[in-house]
């Protein structure tokens, strides 16, 4: 997690309650709650060699929207304490980063109920006291700013914070996946934005996988458990195709077997393909197909009407 502050308090602007009602069970007055300003996060370089390209605040500005404060990302509902209800980029065109680059900050606004209880917090945040907090999210990829390898399956041979050929390397927190929650905390980590970044890497499915099989605890993220409750829907829709095709294989084999004259009993038959795996029963339709196309013309299915025998379906020819 990275820490930093929080920008300003300040009155509701126009238009801000009604983005407010949004995240309310009963419309709210503006003398309910109390509103603020804060940077989450920015596309400087931070101290831990990271940063969020430009493309990515953007991309991260809707999935903070309703997104609850805590205190210390203790995740209990007794520390919710307010809620984000607008986000915006922002820029400052007389500051650049450490690349060179405009510098682009990601602002939200948030809101807290004026109450008893909240009065202190209020106090503090308007007194300064309370102005560093931490921002958590997930991206699904992190890559090195000289060569582009994604540093959570490769190492590419360049170190954070040194240069090549006049470039810093860092790491690019790309592609953001979810964003959970922000928080109070105490130590600013992030100078210019004055927020803390925190980010957790997407895994793959294979990755969280291979947790299971070593017997350790799971905690999926939220964009985790949607590409799981995706892969379990395709693997069910997979697994529906295959029954169909395995019932159609034994038809297959049942035909071909009354065809070739192979003397099986059908109940034996039934329960020898009840044992057999998909492979074994294509084997054995192509077998059996191939000694039915070499029976002796004329050798007909069990029940063939003798009509339909061979030399006898004359009242069918023209």
């Amino acid at each position: 997690m990275k820490q930093g502050t929080i920008c300003k308090s300040s009155k509701l602007g126009e238009k801000e309650l009604d983005k407010i009602n949004q995240y309310t069970r009963r419309p709210v007055t503006e003398e309910e709650v109390y509103c603020f300003s804060l940077i989450l996060c920015d596309n400087d370089i931070d101290r831990d060699g990271e940063c969020f390209p430009e493309a990515s605040l953007h991309a991260l500005a809707p999935l903070f929207l309703g997104k609850t404060g805590l205190f210390d990302h203790e995740t209990k509902s007794t520390g919710q304490t307010a809620r984000i209800f607008d986000t915006e980029v922002v820029y400052d065109p007389l500051v650049q980063t450490k690349t060179g680059e405009p510098y682009a900050a990601l602002k939200a606004r948030a809101y807290l109920m004026r109450s008893e209880k909240t009065e202190p917090l209020i106090l503090e945040i308007d007194g300064g006291i309370k102005k560093e907090v931490s921002v958590g999210c997930s991206v699904r990829r992190v890559t090195c700013s000289i060569c582009g390898a994604d540093l959570r399956h490769e190492t590419c041979g360049h170190r954070i914070g040194e240069s090549y050929d006049g470039a810093l390397c860092y790491a690019k927190l790309e592609d953001p996946a979810d964003a959970y929650e922000w928080s109070f905390v105490a130590v600013p980590a992030q100078p210019k934005a004055g927020v803390v970044k925190g980010f957790a890497v997407q895994r793959t499915l294979d990755e969280v996988k291979k947790t299971l099989l070593e017997d350790q605890a799971v905690t999926l993220q939220k964009s985790e458990a949607r590409a799981l409750f995706a892969h379990l829907e395709e693997q069910e829709r997979l697994a529906s195709e295959g029954v169909r095709y395995r019932a159609l294989l034994q038809k297959q084999v049942q035909r071909f077997a009354a065809v070739s004259g192979s003397g099986v009993l059908p109940q034996m038959l039934q329960k020898a393909m009840a044992r057999m795996n998909t492979e074994e029963l294509e084997s054995l339709a192509n077998e059996l197909e191939k000694q039915a196309n070499t029976c002796p013309e004329g050798r007909q299915l069990p029940g063939t009407p003798k009509a339909m025998q061979a030399g006898q379906n004359e009242s069918f020819k023209i």
